[in-house]
């Protein structure tokens, strides 16, 4: 969403008139330009990434003011966003004395090298390198980005994959060790003495996860870590 922008005491004068008045004009360029510059200089380029800046704001061609000597202070607001539009506010003095704050919203549209899928990956797939390839694309949240092709390495998709699809973190996870209604070893451990027992599991899970399990023998629900693809080790009991 646009944000409005309130231009308190700005005269719509002709530049002659304004001068004539004792008054100046500044062009607004000038002020989308600080404003850019201020972006531009806050963009990480150290990993290779393309940037495009989008201003979403509009002012008059010309500002009126006080005639003396001007400052422009950009100043940006909230920090460097990917997924909204950012603003930057800027204050205009003149001879010191403040006269206005505008604020002026952008877009940062970045571009980086992410992984993508090469080929239709269905659901519960667990994946190797080469199932992913690099391409450039435009990234919007940072913590989801994959990079590099290792890093998929015997991860599994969560849901399916079309071809041509960037791949985000949130997007995979550990294989499922152990799936529910399977037989399980259950270990109990309490010092040095260790107890085995059948049992079953009641809900799926990766290693190192922790999952109810259900004891055959006993009938009780516990509490087990998964420790491989055959057996879960005794946390604590539900019932």
């Amino acid at each position: 969403m646009l944000l409005r922008i309130v231009l308190l005491c700005v005269l719509f004068l002709s530049a002659p008139a304004a001068e004539a008045a004792g008054r100046q004009s500044l062009p607004s360029a000038s002020l989308f330009l600080s404003a850019e510059n201020l972006i531009d200089a806050m963009l990480d380029r150290g990993d290779g990434s393309e940037y495009r800046i989008e201003r979403l704001t509009n002012l008059p061609e010309n500002i009126f003011l006080p005639a003396g000597e001007l400052a422009v202070t950009p100043e940006l607001v909230g920090g460097i966003r990917y997924s909204a539009p950012v603003q930057v506010k800027i204050a205009i003095a003149v001879n010191g004395a403040p006269q206005m704050n505008l604020v002026t919203a952008w877009r940062i549209r970045k571009y980086s090298f992410v992984l993508v899928a090469v080929r239709d990956i269905p659901s519960r797939t667990v994946l190797t390198p080469a199932d992913v390839t690099l391409d450039r694309r435009e990234v919007l949240r940072l913590d989801e980005v994959i990079s590099e092709a290792g890093y998929v390495a015997g991860l599994e998709t969560k849901r399916p994959v079309t071809a041509g699809s960037v791949l985000t973190k949130s997007a995979l996870g550990r294989p499922q060790a152990v799936k529910a209604g399977g037989n399980v070893i259950i270990v109990s451990r309490a010092g040095a003495v260790t107890v085995r027992a059948t049992g079953q599991a009641l809900q799926s899970g990766a290693v190192g996860d922790v999952i109810r399990v259900r004891n055959l023998s006993s009938g009780k629900s516990l509490l087990a870590r998964i420790e491989s693809e055959t057996t879960v080790v005794v946390t604590s009991a539900v019932r």
